[in-house]
């Protein structure tokens, strides 16, 4: 008896970033002030915010890995 399994890699990739952009609409459209000033982000200078988001560039590749690992494991 062979189990053959059939995954479907776009579904993959789109469940991906549709987590990506739940993310991003959560984190960075409803709460994004909020969270900035509760953090003292607000008041950072520009070098400062610069260095942030090329951290956060990272940060967003990593993420992205995850949930492609965490959708094929659902899948």
């Amino acid at each position: 008896m062979v189990l053959e399994v059939t995954v479907n890699f776009v579904a993959i990739v789109v469940a991906a970033i549709v987590g990506l952009l739940i993310g991003w609409i959560w984190h960075g459209v409803i709460f994004c002030k909020a969270w900035s000033h509760l953090m003292g982000y607000d008041k950072l200078n520009k070098k400062q915010l610069d260095e942030m988001k090329n951290k956060g560039k990272k940060s967003m590749i990593g993420h992205f890995v995850a949930l492609l690992i965490i959708s094929f494991a659902l899948a």
